[in-house]
């Protein structure tokens, strides 16, 4: 059983969702899954463009790729580096 401060943690999690206006489980867990995806690719592109520059070559084929993305969705334009975890 959880207990303590990790409870205390993961209960702070839930309330936020659940106050935000997603009181569905599924949807948080789906929420959350999206986050850390997010996370392992921008962990995966600093550690490919440290190799990069160690080796002095330059990164291609990068998940974010300097410049913009247009959401069609809403026509607006999103630099990739404000997609990034850091």
């Amino acid at each position: 059983m959880i207990t303590g401060e990790l409870k205390n943690k993961i209960d702070r999690i839930w309330e936020y969702f659940w106050t935000a206006g997603i009181p569905n489980p599924m949807t948080v867990l789906e929420q959350l899954t999206y986050v850390l995806y997010m996370k392992m690719l921008d962990d995966k592109q600093i550690q490919e463009e440290q190799n990069a520059n160690a080796f002095g070559f330059k990164l291609v084929d990068c998940v974010f790729p300097e410049g913009e993305w247009l959401n069609l969705a809403t026509e607006k334009k999103v630099k990739y580096e404000d997609m990034r975890w850091q």
